[in-house]
């Protein structure tokens, strides 16, 4: 669930696996150790017990025990690069990022900024925006420059000008070379981060009706109003 700041705090957590099974190869040990001194107490005089077994197994579990003691090292800073990631994300609350996809939520009386890259030069761009269930809600001709990213804001507004109801869109750029060749298009948009989902142990950004990977982030600035070109 989304919420807007993260307590610094560190959370009571249950005993990792590593820490069981460090626990249980000390007690193994302990065991070992009891009989192996019960075993030379009780050695007959005459026929001493060999003890290259005792030493290969008391380095078998020195081996094991460092080992674990590693994993456990391992554990504590992927623990700590976790919360690093939480701090991380909750200060970008009311930052506005940019990031890849092409899809946006709409509230009323604000506008969905979008960025868009084609592939070569284009002799015609028709941008279209969709709702949620696919429908084309407005569209208008787009800039044509090959390699460059373009901004396209959409005020909200449907093709005849009334106001679009809050949710979903998406941006679809249709564009073909001088040829009638179809253009690879790549998109970028633009919102307000609103706060930090945690859904099963995952980090990613409110930014309204879903969420943005930390992965998928390509910029991120100060908040700005847009204003439709």
């Amino acid at each position: 669930m989304p919420v807007s700041s993260v307590s610094s705090s560190p959370a009571a957590t249950p005993k990792s696996q590593l820490g069981k099974s460090a626990d249980s190869i000390a007690q193994t040990f302990d065991q070992f150790l009891t009989l192996l001194t019960t075993q030379l107490r009780h050695q007959d005089p005459l026929s001493p017990m060999d003890t290259n077994e005792f030493t290969s197994q008391l380095v078998q579990f020195s081996q094991v025990e460092q080992q674990i003691l590693q994993n456990q090292n391992l554990e504590t800073l992927i623990a700590l690069q976790g919360a690093n990631q939480v701090s991380f994300a909750a200060s970008m609350t009311g930052k506005a990022i940019e990031f890849e996809g092409n899809s946006l939520s709409l509230t009323e009386g604000e506008s969905l900024s979008f960025n868009y890259t084609l592939s070569g030069t284009a002799g015609g761009a028709l941008i279209n925006i969709l709702d949620a269930n696919g429908n084309t809600v407005y569209s208008t001709q787009g800039k044509t420059a090959g390699g460059t990213k373009h901004n396209f804001v959409w005020d909200g507004r449907k093709a005849d000008g009334t106001q679009a109801p809050e949710g979903t869109y998406r941006i679809e750029v249709v564009a073909t070379d001088p040829a009638g060749q179809p253009l690879k298009v790549s998109y970028t948009a633009e919102a307000n981060v609103r706060g930090v989902d945690l859904t099963d142990g995952l980090i990613s950004l409110d930014v309204g009706s879903f969420t943005v990977s930390l992965d998928n982030i390509v910029a991120i600035r100060e908040p700005k109003k847009a204003t439709p070109a």
